[in-house]
């Protein structure tokens, strides 16, 4: 992933807080991307990675139950989150949730330090595809939210009503362990969304990182967009940026 010359300018620094924990799996997924990006970028000591201070945020009400009205307000806890990160030395934040962005501006008023909007990045990637309409696979809350409307230009379209549910049930069959079953309603909602004659040219984003993790074992005719591997490009490209001409000093 190659930055823009606005997305240079706004280049994050290091230590990087990650608010975490939602899902827990994606943000091991997460950080093992990472550490292949940049060790395939020409990393090869332990001092060519960027320091990393990782929040669990497990105990942070469901994101996308309170958007859909139905469970308590997360935002005060990933406030709380952030607040930590950057008392413990964090320099720039992320969080892996893409329904969390919900409230994301809402956090960064209450941080002294830039936050990462995965939202905004995953926008330029669909923007240099150059596709008209984009299919995005995620939670209930970020469809009712609209999260991804005050990004993306192009047109959005979601899964009809059964197969969202069947996407939901997915998500919930992967939290529980049983991953063959997730995949099979992940690949069968990726069906129906490019069978649609609207997305004729168009892309999927996988815009839930329960969804994403399983990037490689979803398959599609279409452009597929990762919402982890965007955000590990976008993260292994700000630390080379940062890094560039070092590697052989350290």
């Amino acid at each position: 992933m190659q930055l823009s010359k606005t997305a240079i300018e706004k280049l994050i620094d290091f230590p990087l807080g990650i608010i975490g924990g939602a899902g827990v799996r994606a943000v091991n997924r997460f950080l093992y991307l990472l550490e292949r990006k940049i060790t395939t970028s020409g990393a090869f000591r332990d001092c060519h990675h960027p320091e990393i201070i990782l929040y669990g945020a497990t105990q942070a009400p469901s994101r996308s139950m309170f958007l859909e009205g139905k469970g308590e307000d997360f935002t005060q806890n990933y406030i709380n989150v952030a607040q930590s990160l950057e008392k413990c030395g964090a320099k720039s934040l992320c969080m892996t949730c893409i329904t969390a962005h919900a409230c994301w501006d809402k956090i960064i008023e209450k941080v002294g330090i830039p936050m990462i909007n995965l939202l905004d990045v995953v926008a330029q990637r669909i923007a240099d595809l150059d596709c008209e309409r984009i299919g995005i696979l995620c939670s209930n809350g970020s469809v009712i939210a609209k999260v991804w409307e005050r990004y993306i230009c192009a047109r959005i379209i979601y899964p009809a009503a059964d197969f969202q549910d069947l996407l939901t049930t997915g998500i919930c069959l992967m939290k529980k362990g049983n991953d063959e079953s997730a995949i099979s309603h992940y690949n069968a909602v990726v069906d129906h969304i490019e069978n649609l004659q609207e997305m004729r040219g168009g892309g999927i984003v996988l815009g839930c990182t329960d969804i994403a993790l399983f990037s490689s074992q979803i398959k599609s005719g279409l452009p597929i967009i990762s919402v982890l591997d965007v955000l590990a490009d976008y993260v292994c490209e700000c630390w080379n940026t940062r890094l560039k001409g070092k590697v052989g000093n350290l």
